[in-house]
């Protein structure tokens, strides 16, 4: 039953507001043409028992041998009457509603007869209480009728006059053109339904959105404060978490800044000093040593401040970006190679993807022989596929390898490694695009590492707040 009951929030409530609303219509129907049913019936009812006080009155005054022809005189599709010795059996089954018709008719007939009298309102289902054989061959069947209404009178003679009636207008409960009415009402009720629910879920749609956007950049524009009173609070109370998370970083990029300038004088000192070692060979270890904190020093700032700003977004030609990388790896001496359009155009942040697309191909050429970059484009995303000869990564270590510092000296590089920022800003520059980076193994070797990025309709609200 799961499976056909909708997923999202728009649906779910469209179906409670459409079947609730829906529902309590056909039960407003049903009871407006069960009393109209009954009302008629009581109406038909009351008409039918003045034509039997007629009848009785008539038949008291004519001899046994006119009775019997004006009986079969007055037999018609629309009235059936006999005189039998006794009143029928009490039926097994009667209409749902036959002790308030009876009661109706029993207090009209009563104080006009004055007799003994019978009534019952039988439903289809129930056999007729007249034979046939007292009735007119050539009269037709008694008209289609669920319920019929039976009034046994009592004459002087001892036998009973037994009329057999229909009791309700069957159009009534044939009305067509109602349900079509109910069919129309449930479409519209459907469609202001749905209408209503999106209207409710867009806020909350929208405060996912900003929630998914923040996770990518944090510098995004404060989410509007619309919907519910209970959401507004959400969207308050989510504003200022964003706040304070955005101050957060910006200290702790302004420590890193303070510190970077403090170190830098430190080494600056250092490194003089180094100079004057007597030993040549130490005083170049020491020197070196310097260079590389300072190296690392800078790449952490680097990364710091790449997170805390906010980069436009502007059209860039990803497949020459690509080219052009492939390009200067190769007049490095390194191999790298493209292949995939000419051209491209993609909406980004083009600092953030030349470094992170730098990153990824440095890595391969440097620690996996060679750098093969595949650019695809279909539908819905662009796919950068970065194929290498390497020892590939081990399947356990593939998500530990996207942490900051964390890095596999001994498989990818016997001397330093580099820093461990190298996938790490790569993975947030993606990542601040809407995209993701997989690491897989090569069936011939090596690592492949998958970059998916979604086009411009899907990181639209990312373009918009830049």
């Amino acid at each position: 039953m799961k499976r056909f009951l909708p997923s999202g929030l728009t649906g779910r409530i469209t179906l409670i507001l459409t079947l609730g609303l829906f529902s309590a219509q056909a039960i407003a129907l049903w009871l407006f043409l069960h009393d109209r049913i009954v009302t008629s019936m009581k109406v038909l009812g009351l008409s039918f028992a003045d034509r039997v006080v007629t009848i009785v009155d008539v038949l008291d005054t004519l001899p046994p041998p006119e009775q019997s022809k004006l009986l079969q005189a007055l037999n018609s599709p629309y009235l059936q009457v006999s005189s039998l010795e006794a009143p029928p059996p009490s039926p097994k089954r009667e209409a749902w509603h036959a002790e308030e018709i009876q009661q109706v008719i029993n207090s009209h007939l009563q104080p006009l007869l004055n007799r003994p009298v019978q009534v019952q309102v039988l439903d289809r289902r129930s056999a007729s209480p007249l034979s046939t054989e007292s009735l007119n061959p050539s009269v037709q069947p008694i008209i289609p009728s669920r319920q019929t209404i039976v009034i046994a009178v009592r004459q002087v003679n001892g036998r009973w006059l037994v009329f057999v009636a229909p009791a309700e207008i069957v159009s009534l409960r044939r009305s067509w053109h109602l349900w079509r009415g109910l069919v129309v009402m449930g479409i519209a009720i459907w469609l202001i339904a749905l209408w209503a629910a999106r209207r409710v879920t867009r806020p909350i749609i929208q405060f996912a959105a900003a929630a998914e956007q923040f996770g990518r950049n944090i510098n995004a524009s404060p989410l509007p404060e619309t919907g519910s009173r209970e959401l507004r609070q959400s969207i308050q109370a989510f504003n200022r978490m964003q706040d304070r998370l955005r101050r957060l970083v910006n200290d702790r990029t302004l420590m890193l800044a303070a510190i970077s300038h403090d170190l830098r004088t430190v080494l600056t000192r250092l490194k003089l000093r180094a100079e004057f070692i007597q030993d040549g060979e130490q005083a170049d270890k020491a020197i070196a040593d310097i260079d590389q904190m300072q190296a690392m020093l800078d790449e952490t700032l680097a990364f710091a401040r790449e997170e805390s700003t906010t980069e436009c977004c502007i059209k860039v030609d990803l497949a020459e970006l690509l080219q052009s990388l492939c390009d200067d790896f190769t007049d490095a001496g390194k191999q790298a190679t493209y292949s995939g359009p000419a051209r491209l155009t993609y909406v980004g942040q083009p600092t953030a993807l030349h470094r992170a697309f730098m990153n990824l191909i440095h890595n391969a050429a440097t620690y996996g022989d060679e750098a093969a970059v595949t650019l695809r484009s279909n539908k819905e995303t662009v796919e950068v596929t970065i194929s290498d000869r390497g020892p590939g990564i081990p399947p356990e270590l593939r998500e530990q390898v996207f942490t900051p510092f964390f890095r596999l000296e001994q498989s990818r590089n016997r001397e330093t490694g580099g820093t461990g920022l190298g996938l790490t800003v790569a993975q947030t520059a993606i990542q601040r695009h809407g995209g993701e980076i997989t690491l897989n193994e090569r069936s011939e070797g090596g690592l492949r590492v998958e970059v998916r990025l979604p086009k411009l309709e899907e990181i639209g609200v990312l373009v918009k707040s830049q």
